[in-house]
């Protein structure tokens, strides 16, 4: 429970913080939006603003028709053009012109102005099967685009057509969907449109009592969408927006702008605004987006500290609660281990009693059998002796591995090689590694002491013709996997007594195998060879 109390004082202060810091940064990133609302609107404003300002030079053109009755002459239309500083403040407008319209049979008229005006051999072009034209006779400044437009029939263009019809229906400037200029020449092609404004014979009333007035023609501004919204939006400090701008008047919105390196600009996350707007009778729609340069990261600065200092308060806080409750956690840590302490103490001199009661058994049992079956105190001293070493070498590898396993090959090494020699062990020992349980390392190591002994009595291993071969392996799978243990003795060829009676190492084989260790033992003593097979089941390995 105590542990809990750190960490639940962390994770609380963290998450009151943290929810702070949230609405900080909300509030942060709101004040963003907003402020690049504002400069949304006032970029699509200054765009439809520009547009109506050049429409606003359309009615001013109408006026000066209006003042000549209808007769202005190219050189005056010239000048009255070059006057409005088209290039300068009403920059984004490709011209300011006249389509006349005529009867199909005037077309002859039209050439012949265009002869004396511009010094153009042109007829009124496209062809058109139309019963209406609308050719270009004025188009200023004069320049070779403009040129290049003279003589167009405007009314021959679905889309222009359209538009025209619509600006004579509501007696007002109307602009035209998305269309590629005449004026295109050259390779850096855009997207344009083009306002009209009707305008009807000399002394003709414009008022809705005058619907009857015949129209003589259009009073139109050829754009290109590219022109007009650079013009609009880098005069003075470059607003950081990007700009798609599409006419979505129709069915399927149509592109007439999107800003240059739009894909390398743009802001890699930030706020998108759309803003809708109605351009001289089109809907127009602005998505704007922000560039990389919009965004200044020093605005998130106070909202990175506020995070940090909520976590430096949180592992204070959850530090000064921590040091409150060390000391009492301490106290209860030390009586509880003082209280373990006791009881292992207890528990290892159970242990140790234990031990030494089934030692002092097994040796004292040692002790009887080898007696019972010594002929003198020398062979009983020396007899005894090695077994002795032998539970003690046992007893070793336990104590190495605080008296859980031993290995197996270092168990057989040991013995062997104090019996038989290093060398003979060396050559003698092969298998996988096996480790012992406690149990089976003590029975096993009496085992092979008695059968290394039993080899140089009777064994011959360490003649010249001797050979010694111990190998081990595990058989079996789960419940059925047992240890194998393969002893061969092969020497030169001795008489075997069949009746002979085992003696007491034999039996303290068989009694450590069968009863100790539940295993099994076979013998095959043959006049060349002796082999022994020990099978003990899993529980002896650990």
């Amino acid at each position: 429970m105590y542990r809990l109390i750190s960490p639940s004082v962390f994770l609380l202060v963290t998450a009151v913080g943290l929810s702070a810091t949230v609405s900080y940064h909300e509030a942060v990133k709101l004040a963003e939006t907003s402020r690049f609302t504002s400069l949304a609107e006032q970029a699509s404003n200054s765009i439809v603003s520009r547009v109506g300002n050049h429409i606003s030079l359309l009615h001013a053109t109408r006026a000066l028709y209006s003042a000549n009755k209808g007769e202005v002459s190219e050189q005056a239309f010239s000048a009255f053009v070059s006057g409005l500083d088209l290039s300068g403040e009403y920059s984004g407008v490709q011209g300011i012109g006249f389509a006349k319209v005529i009867q199909p049979d005037a077309e002859p008229d039209i050439a012949a102005d265009l002869k004396r005006n511009y010094n153009l051999d042109r007829e009124v072009w496209p062809e058109s099967s139309e019963d209406l034209r609308t050719a270009i006779l004025l188009l200023e400044p004069s320049n070779p685009r403009n040129i290049a437009a003279l003589g167009y029939d405007m009314y021959s263009d679905p889309v222009r057509r359209t538009a025209m019809q619509s600006a004579v229906e509501l007696k007002d400037a109307v602009a035209s969907g998305p269309v590629e200029l005449v004026q295109e020449i050259t390779e850096d092609k855009q997207a344009g449109f083009l306002v009209y404004l009707p305008w009807y014979a000399p002394g003709a009333d414009e008022s809705e009592e005058a619907d009857e007035n015949p129209l003589d023609g259009f009073i139109y501004a050829p754009f290109r969408a590219g022109d007009l919204h650079r013009a609009a939006l880098e005069p003075g400090a470059q607003l950081p927006v990007l700009v798609e701008t599409f006419d979505v008047s129709g069915n399927e919105p149509i592109q007439l702008y999107k800003s240059g390196g739009f894909e390398s600009r743009v802001a890699d996350s930030g706020p998108k605004v759309i803003v809708s707007a109605e351009v001289a009778g089109r809907n127009w729609e602005f998505n704007i987006y922000p560039t990389r340069q919009f965004r200044d990261p020093s605005d998130y600065y106070p909202v990175y500290g506020l995070g940090v200092g909520v976590l430096l308060i949180a592992f204070f806080a959850a530090a000064l609660s921590h040091a409150q409750f060390r000391a009492g956690m301490t106290a209860r840590a030390l009586a509880t281990a003082n209280r373990q302490g006791l009881e292992e103490k207890e528990l290892m001199l159970q242990e140790m009693k234990h031990r030494l009661k089934n030692a002092i058994a097994r040796i004292a049992a040692i002790a009887r059998q080898t007696a019972s079956n010594s002929e003198d105190l020398e062979e009983f001293s020396q007899s005894f002796q090695s077994r002795m070493i032998s539970m003690a070498n046992a007893q070793d590898m336990l104590t190495r591995s605080q008296w859980s396993r031993a290995d197996l090959r270092e168990l057989l090494y040991s013995e062997v090689s104090q019996v038989l020699g290093d060398d003979v062990a060396d050559e003698a020992l092969s298998g996988d590694a096996v480790e012992l349980n406690e149990k089976a390392t003590q029975a096993l190591g009496l085992v092979f002491h008695e059968l290394a002994t039993n080899a140089l009595k009777y064994g011959a291993v360490t003649d010249a013709e001797g050979v010694l071969s111990v190998s081990w392996r595990i058989d079996g799978r789960g419940r059925q996997r047992s240890l194998l243990i393969e002893w061969v003795e092969k020497r030169a060829p001795i008489a075997i007594q069949a009746d002979k009676k085992p003696g007491f190492g034999t039996r303290l084989i068989d009694m450590n195998i069968k009863l100790e260790l539940s295993g099994t033992i076979e013998r095959e003593i043959g006049e060349s060879q002796t082999r022994i097979l020990i099978r003990l089941p899993n529980a002896s390995v650990s």
